[in-house]
């Protein structure tokens, strides 16, 4: 019995993720031509990050595998790559301002559901999207240039900063998983 709810749950799920996605669908088909113009040079953009995120990977891990270069090129192929989702990240926002739609998988509880975000509140979320990620760029850009200064005081600041963000991430992370986890055991 417990399997078949499951499977309901599946099935529902994968509809309303077919919904959200006709719904995504029908609002781009109401879309001037330039907007979509727009939305397919962004999609382009995005794809061109990616690549660029993989060139400058590899690229890093060359110099770190190859030791012959200078001392600071090391370091400085892996702050580019900690900022390759920069790029990705403002494009994407950028999408969802021009397109004023997205499609978003959520998860309420034990139910994943594809929802469709439209309006005023899809262009919240792309300059969320782009504020998060010129935050996150400052912050790269701020231990990268305390790390060639040697300035240790910016660069204690710096860390100090991430491990209190890494630190609050992984224990809400953590508390919500044994939320879940024990909202799901029956009891006995």
């Amino acid at each position: 019995m417990e399997n078949n709810l499951g499977a309901q749950q599946a099935v529902s799920t994968t509809q309303a993720g077919n919904d959200a996605r006709a719904q995504y669908a029908q609002y781009l088909e109401q879309e001037p031509e330039s907007r979509l113009a727009l939305h397919r040079w962004m999609k382009r953009l995005q794809a061109a990050s990616i690549g660029l995120a993989v060139g400058i990977f590899v690229k890093a891990l060359f110099a770190s595998i190859n030791w012959t270069q200078a001392p600071l090129e090391i370091p400085f192929w892996w702050m580019c790559f900690a900022l390759c989702g920069v790029p990705l990240t403002i494009f994407f926002g950028l999408d969802l301002i021009i397109l004023r739609a997205a499609v978003f998988p959520v998860r309420f509880g034990n139910i994943r559901q594809m929802v469709t975000v439209t309006g005023g509140r899809a262009v919240i979320v792309g300059l969320g999207f782009i504020v998060v990620a010129l935050a996150w760029a400052g912050f790269v850009l701020a231990i990268a240039y305390s790390t060639v200064t040697f300035n240790m005081d910016l660069l204690q600041t710096a860390i100090r900063i991430f491990t209190a963000v890494v630190g609050v991430t992984v224990t809400i992370l953590i508390l919500s998983t044994l939320v879940r986890n024990v909202s799901r055991t029956p009891a006995k």
